[in-house]
């Protein structure tokens, strides 16, 4: 079966959570969300959390995702974290999942792919 990825940045507001528009299921395309790709522009201490419509159900610190920051020199900081989130969950028509995060008083970046098939 064949699979598709829908790319997405969201740009962090220091103390605030950002979120991008998410993936959806509609009545012509019923979407199975395999799995999203992350990676942030920094390592803050920042909440990366995931969502089902209002209900969050995966969240994970900033510090366990790859980046692509430099550790001053040029060498970057991390290239063996966690970049995927297994999800392996049907979106029902209608619905959608997003990534959203939670800066404190730093901000970063989050960019990433929803990785999905197609069902029915």
């Amino acid at each position: 079966m064949a699979k598709y990825a829908q790319a997405f940045k969201i740009t962090g507001v220091a103390n605030d959570t950002a979120e991008d528009a998410g993936i959806k299921s509609s009545e012509a395309e019923v979407k199975h969300l395999e799995k999203i790709v992350l990676n942030v522009t920094g390592h803050a201490g920042n909440l990366i959390e995931v969502w089902f419509e209002r209900e969050k159900f995966y969240q994970v610190y900033d510090y366990s995702l790859d980046t692509a920051e430099a550790s001053g020199t040029d060498i970057y900081k991390s290239t063996r974290k966690l970049n995927e989130i297994e999800i392996d969950r049907e979106i029902p028509m209608g619905k959608t999942i997003s990534v959203a995060i939670k800066c404190g008083a730093t901000n970063k970046d989050v960019y990433g792919s929803y990785v999905y098939r197609l069902v029915g």
